[in-house]
């Protein structure tokens, strides 16, 4: 059994990806058939939301060498 739980929240069965909206902590842990339970794991993460201002297409191989932002 998996479980997994974002920031305080319940802990919750995990069956499908995860929808993270805001910064916090995602907390997990797993449980096997014998019912040992394995240590907590936590990953934090801060989202940095932003309009996207361009369009890729990805049709052909290409290599980035080198990337600018743009005001």
């Amino acid at each position: 059994m998996r479980e997994y739980k974002v920031g305080a929240g319940a802990w919750q069965l995990y069956t499908e990806p995860v929808e993270v909206t805001d910064n916090g902590t995602v907390h997990a842990r797993s449980t096997d058939a014998a019912g040992n339970e394995s240590e907590e794991s936590s990953y934090a993460l801060r989202l940095r939301l932003t309009d996207l201002t361009s369009h890729v297409n990805v049709t052909r191989r290409f290599i980035l060498q080198k990337a600018r932002h743009h005001p």
